[in-house]
């Protein structure tokens, strides 16, 4: 039984060589990136747990009601019920 390795040079890469997105990929990338974040990006220093919990609810809150407003929910949760 031989085992095979190779010392010194590295082999190809096994997602393929590199090449530019297509067409469908970038369309994927601008797609995947229109989101609202849900908790604004910044550093927060809180006197308590409780402070630090109220301000996420009320961005929780504020991402439902612009959701709800923009008309952006999911349609599957909308059409049950």
């Amino acid at each position: 039984m031989s085992q095979s390795r190779t010392v010194g040079r590295r082999g190809q890469r096994p997602i393929g060589p590199l090449r530019p997105p297509t067409p469908e990929e970038i369309a994927w990338s601008q797609q995947m990136g229109q989101y609202r974040t849900k908790v604004p990006k910044d550093v927060f220093r809180y006197r308590s747990q409780a402070e630090a919990n109220a301000d996420w609810e009320r961005w929780h809150a504020e991402l439902v009601a612009a959701t709800v407003e923009d008309g952006t929910q999911d349609e599957t949760a909308a059409g049950s019920g």
